[in-house]
């Protein structure tokens, strides 16, 4: 992570997933078990999986946390390596996670 991130601001990412294939329900599922998990992290302020309309095998997931840390504290947790990193990532052709921080409030 970037140390230009103020440390003490909220992040949001928008994460690009490329399925190799349409959606399943089997990626549902586990997308859904991947939100539920996340959403309990005691840093995460909202998160919401979306479908695009045009590409059956894109999914945007919106994230925020509460500071760099909490982002962090997300990517080394059980849930994320075991469903994004192991289960999740060998369906997909791409995953992009692009993080940002609020310029003005």
């Amino acid at each position: 992570m970037s140390s230009r991130h103020p440390s003490g601001n909220a992040v949001t990412i928008l994460a690009t997933y490329t399925f190799e294939k349409p959606v399943s329900d089997a990626d549902i599922a586990d997308l859904g078990r991947l939100a539920s998990a996340t959403r309990s992290e005691p840093g995460n302020l909202a998160y919401r999986i979306t479908r695009d309309l045009e590409d059956e095998r894109v999914i945007l997931i919106y994230e925020r946390y509460r500071d760099i840390g909490a982002v962090a504290a997300h990517r080394e947790s059980e849930h994320f390596t075991t469903l994004v990193l192991e289960v999740l990532s060998p369906r997909l052709s791409s995953r992009v996670p692009t993080l940002l921080t609020d310029l003005l409030v």
